[in-house]
This record gives structure tokens, C-alpha cells and sequence, in this order.
């Protein structure tokens, strides 16, 4: 899937969509419906109570967002973009691609702790929208990201020439149980050895033997 793909919208279309529009209209409709949609979940909100917490016209919702719909499909896009972008940060720092894929997912905890409304909207929207309309994810930044950083493992020795897919899997399978318990246990941050052997088993079926 690509930012082109109708599921998600990019930057390019929100510039040419909100052209002459008053920006912090847009500020205060889009952190509205992020406070609502995690207070009361994105099925029971509707245009009227985003408009009322924004204070502004229902009206004026629609000269943003054509639809209920697609407001919900850019709050989810704006909310993955933060985590994606969270997640890259420091990246280029490191030496390795085990490193890297550690770090992010290291980072991703932290802004998940410190963003509840963002990582729970970006959570709901997956499960009930695994898929696109193409069949792929709509996490599409961590996939890419995730992808580039499984293709220089292998490209340097350091991954098992295995099929991307199954690399991926791998990956998801070991992020998903240690992000699931930091969430759950957020002082483990506090011990960095416990922090660093949890990490190490993301990678640890990836490496190559020496």
C-alpha cells in the first residue's frame, strides 16, 4: 500500500483540501473528535458533539471533512503518522539494523504511554479495519519502515536471508508481547537490563549466525 491509497490521506491532499480554510479550525475539529473518539469510541460520536466540543457549526465540520467517515480516516491517519514518525526518531544514530529495529520499537512504547488518546484511536481503527480495500495494512509507515530496516539486516550479515514476510512475522509476533506487557507495566522502562534483554528478542530470531 502507498500514501496514495484512498484509505489513508496524505499531505499533499490535506494542503490542497484546506486551501483559504482557517488552519486552527481544522486544529481544534481534529483534537475534538481525538478527545471524543477516546472517551466514547468513533461509532457512538457523532459531527454534532465533534462540533460542539470544537466550538464552531456543525456545519463548518464539512468544509474539512466530507464525511463522518472520512474524519475518522484522517484522525487515524494523523495518529499513525505521529506514532510512525516517533518511532524513526534517532534511528540514523545507530549502527545496525538490530539496533534500529530495538530503538524504534523502544521508542514507540514511550510515545504510546505519553499519547493514550492517539495509540488507542490508531489501535481501534486496525481492528476494525485490518486491511485496506487493496488487501494490505493500513499501518503502512510502520510496515514500510519496518521493511526497510529487515532488508539491511540482511543486506549486512546481520538477519537470516529468510523471506521478508516471515522476518516481518517474527518481528510482530515479539514487538506485540513485549509492547503489550511495558503498556501494562509501564515502570519496567525504569530497568534498562530488563528493557535491553526484552528488546534482544526481537531480533534474536532474525540474526544470523556468526
Amino acid at each position: 500500500m502507498t500514501n496514495s491509497d484512498s484509505s489513508v490521506i496524505n499531505q499533499e491532499v490535506l494542503m490542497a483540501r484546506y486551501s483559504g480554510l482557517d488552519p486552527q479550525k481544522y486544529i481544534r475539529i481534529r483534537d475534538a473528535a481525538i478527545a471524543l473518539f477516546y472517551e466514547r469510541g468513533e461509532a457512538k460520536v457523532t459531527i454534532e458533539q465533534i462540533a460542539r466540543r470544537a466550538g464552531i457549526a456543525k456545519g463548518t465540520v464539512y468544509l474539512y471533512f466530507a464525511s463522518k467517515e472520512d474524519l475518522v480516516k484522517e484522525i487515524f491517519w494523523y495518529c499513525h503518522k505521529r506514532e510512525a514518525d516517533a518511532g524513526d526518531t534517532g534511528l540514523d544514530q545507530l549502527p545496525t539494523a538490530c539496533d534500529k529495529l530495538k530503538q524504534r520499537v523502544h521508542n514507540i512504547i514511550r510515545w504510546a504511554l505519553a499519547h493514550p488518546e492517539e495509540n488507542s484511536i490508531q489501535g481501534r481503527y486496525y481492528q476494525a479495519h485490518p486491511f485496506t480495500n487493496n488487501g494490505e495494512t493500513p499501518l503502512v509507515l510502520h510496515y514500510n519502515a519496518q521493511k526497510r530496516l529487515i532488508e539491511e539486516g540482511i543486506q549486512n550479515g546481520e538477519f537470516k536471508p529468510l523471506p521478508l514476510p516471515l522476518l516481518g512475522e517474527l518481528i510482530n509476533s515479539s514487538a506485540a508481547g513485549v509492547i503489550t506487557y511495558v503498556m501494562r507495566y509501564p515502570k519496567v522502562l525504569d530497568d534498562r537490563e530488563l528493557m535491553e534483554t526484552m528488546l534482544e528478542t526481537l531480533v534474536a530470531g532474525l540474526r544470523a549466525r556468526p
